[in-house]
């Protein structure tokens, strides 16, 4: 087998750096895709529907009972603290 020429030795030192410098590149775009997954903000999940908001006593604090009437609503405390509101409907 003869020895390759300078020339022929030059373009395949050349091209194994090339090689060397790709895998390099490609080290680094792995490395910047995984920083910048760890850096994302967590997407928010759509829920399904929200609990209704629990009505609270304007004296006490405690959950309101709500009551239908023929004529309305009516809204008790649920403590017995004596609060009451009578909600007419037109």
């Amino acid at each position: 087998m003869s020895r390759p020429s300078d020339r022929e030795w030059a373009l395949r030192r050349q091209i194994k750096d090339l090689l060397e410098q790709k895998e390099k590149l490609l080290e680094e775009i792995r490395q910047l895709k995984m920083l910048l997954e760890k850096e994302k903000p967590p997407v928010p999940k759509k829920g399904g529907k929200k609990a209704p908001k629990v009505k609270e006593c304007p004296s006490c604090g405690a959950e309101i009972k709500d009551t239908v009437l023929p004529f309305g609503r009516l809204e008790i405390c649920s403590k017995g603290c004596g609060y009451r509101k009578v909600i007419k409907d037109v």
